[in-house]
């Protein structure tokens, strides 16, 4: 399949787009560790920032090409069933494609470090 130049252009834009506020929400955390005065608010905002970080993964329409392709991005999922990569992967929306999944185990990775990473003890020195 070759590539729509319209497509790419838009695609790469919103991925920008998306760096661009990942980065500052990135950078807005880095700069709260800077100012925290224990190790504990040290690692709650590390926390936050892991949960952050796999949450802004860009898998939302404006992010795949085929959504942008076939605009599906205006809610018109009625085409999905004629999209490449819904006839190799499922159709994203519904339950166990593989976009599903994917989705799934983000948001299983989400809840893994929010109860796995920190979770509210308290450092004493060593």
């Amino acid at each position: 399949m070759k590539v729509d130049e319209t497509v790419r252009e838009s695609l790469i834009s919103a991925l920008r787009e998306h760096v661009r506020r990942f980065s500052k929400k990135m950078n807005d955390m880095i700069d709260k560790m800077h100012e925290a005065k224990t190790v504990e608010e040290i690692m709650r905002i590390k926390r936050d920032m892991l949960k952050e970080w796999v949450r802004e993964m860009p898998t939302k329409v404006e992010d795949c090409y085929f959504c942008v392709l076939y605009d599906f991005a205006t809610d018109n999922v009625e085409g999905c069933g004629d999209c490449p990569y819904g006839k190799h992967h499922g159709i994203c929306t519904e339950r166990g494609s593989d976009y599903d999944r994917i989705l799934n185990l983000r948001d299983e990775l989400i809840r893994a470090i929010h109860e796995l990473y920190y979770s509210g003890e308290e450092y004493e020195p060593f």
